[in-house]
């Protein structure tokens, strides 16, 4: 049960990105991380980066971050997306090698 079917008549908690900056910000100096210039741009581009490193969808993925289109965030995240390739046609050449030398 999530917040909004408990409290039905409740609104959703609507909170501005600068206000969101502002949190991340404290948080950052709270737990004395040195790193002052971790944004949530950042905390973004790292979260479609596991997605995509995971193996999730492209398509999923580029709907979950909100992007127009899917082009958007293949031009974006395209160098991922080669090193992934390069992962995939690996395993194919594994499995066919392994295949031939069946017979």
């Amino acid at each position: 049960m999530n917040r909004l079917d408990k409290y039905p008549d409740k609104e959703p908690l609507h909170l501005s990105n600068n206000a969101v900056t502002k949190a991340l910000r404290h948080i950052i100096s709270v737990l004395d991380i040195d790193k002052e210039h971790i944004t949530l741009h950042m905390i973004r581009h790292t979260h479609c980066s596991v997605l995509l490193n995971q193996g999730l969808d492209i398509h999923y993925v580029s709907k979950r971050l909100g992007h127009a289109n899917i082009g958007v965030t293949l031009n974006t995240y395209s160098h991922l997306l080669k090193e992934r390739k390069q992962e995939e046609d690996k395993k194919i050449e594994n499995f066919l090698e392994q295949e031939w030398n069946k017979v």
